[in-house]
């Protein structure tokens, strides 16, 4: 039990880090970016992606997190796989990895993203995009990213062929605004 209460900590990192990037974590009916686990199979096209691709062998395949384009394209751009523990990191990564390459065998170009952490550690996220034949991490003057791109930054590293190498994003004013009294209510709360 312990387990799945700290994978869900994971999910819940993941999603606010999601979030701070600006992906629309709404369902596609709302116009959003997300989908959770069997939540494609609505979707006929994204259906034939997971379908057989299980992690464990036969079945369909459920990515923790699949995000698109835009409601409208639903155009896989992102994977994204969360573990409970950071030991687990490469796990992640590996089976965000087994869905990314699901993506690509249907003609999808996509980033694949894990995110390990239990209750009282700080989670590791590793982000990684295929070049030539290898999964390789995306980089910021050289040094592994540890942040998940905006939809906007990942569409355009997807558009640019080999592109590991990515441009530090400023967040946007209501984010920043939104960090700024999240930070304020805990030093409140701590009369500080």
């Amino acid at each position: 039990m312990a387990r799945k209460v700290t994978e869900q900590r994971a999910r819940q990192v993941a999603k606010e880090l999601l979030s701070f990037r600006e992906w629309n974590l709404d369902s596609l009916t709302n116009s959003g970016q997300c989908l959770e686990e069997n939540e494609y199979k609505n979707y006929k096209h994204l259906n034939e992606i997971f379908k057989g691709k299980s992690k464990t062998g036969k079945g369909d395949g459920y990515p923790d997190f699949l995000m698109v384009n835009s409601s409208g394209g639903k155009k896989p751009i992102l994977i994204l796989e969360t573990k409970a523990s950071n030991s687990q990191i490469n796990e992640a990564v590996s089976e965000a990895i087994h869905y990314g390459n699901a993506c690509l065998e249907k003609g999808h170009e996509v980033i694949v993203v894990g995110v390990a952490g239990g209750d009282k550690e700080i989670c590791t996220v590793q982000v990684k995009r295929l070049v030539k034949s290898d999964w390789v991490n995306l980089t910021l003057e050289g040094k592994s990213i540890d942040w998940i791109p905006s939809p906007e930054q990942t569409q355009r590293i997807i558009e640019s062929a080999g592109q590991t190498e990515v441009q530090a994003e400023k967040p946007s004013s209501k984010i920043l605004a939104e960090q700024a009294e999240r930070r304020n209510e805990i030093l409140r709360g701590c009369k500080i």
